[in-house]
């Protein structure tokens, strides 16, 4: 069964030109038959952009057509996966997950700290100036740990951040 759509758009529209659409009896989505003929992706959106400026879909039929580019999207790009790539990709994913908790647990370190040695230099010292507390939270764990050393016998703020060896 052929069929043909014919679209009518702007000033073409009243001068009776018309843009002619076949379809030729291809049920769904009619982008399939790009990707069958090998488009690449860039030239299958560039040409769904040059539709987009000739005419709008009704909101339905947008979502409609939205849905079916997805699910072939999906399936040209995501074919059929072996069971040693899924081990990889599983392997790959538990490595990512364990560096995020390392991670996770040292800025957590880190932060814990900052607010320790914030608390006692604020006890000791008073308000703290606004470059101190840059200072720690820029700070990693092994200067918080030497700086929260030397407050125990420094007698200004001055002596807690003085890089001098003491």
């Amino acid at each position: 069964m052929k069929r043909a759509t014919t679209i009518r758009r702007g000033s073409d529209a009243a001068a009776g030109g018309a843009c002619r659409l076949s379809c030729r009896g291809q049920a769904g989505f009619p982008g399939k038959l790009l990707y069958e003929r090998n488009w690449d992706k860039q030239r299958i959106i560039d040409l769904f952009g040059v539709i987009d400026c000739l005419m709008q879909l009704p909101t339905d039929l947008e979502q409609r057509l939205l849905y079916e580019v997805y699910t072939l999207e999906r399936n040209v790009s995501m074919p059929y996966i072996t069971s040693a790539e899924r081990f990889g990709i599983e392997k790959g994913r538990q490595e990512g997950r364990q560096e995020g908790r390392q991670e996770g647990r040292q800025e957590g370190r880190q932060e814990g700290e900052a607010a320790l040695l914030k608390r006692l230099l604020a006890r000791r010292f008073g308000a703290l100036p606004d470059a101190v507390q840059v200072r720690l939270t820029t700070a990693d764990v092994d200067q918080l740990e030497e700086w929260a050393i030397k407050v125990l016998d420094a007698e200004s703020l001055d002596e807690v951040f003085d890089q001098r060896p003491q």
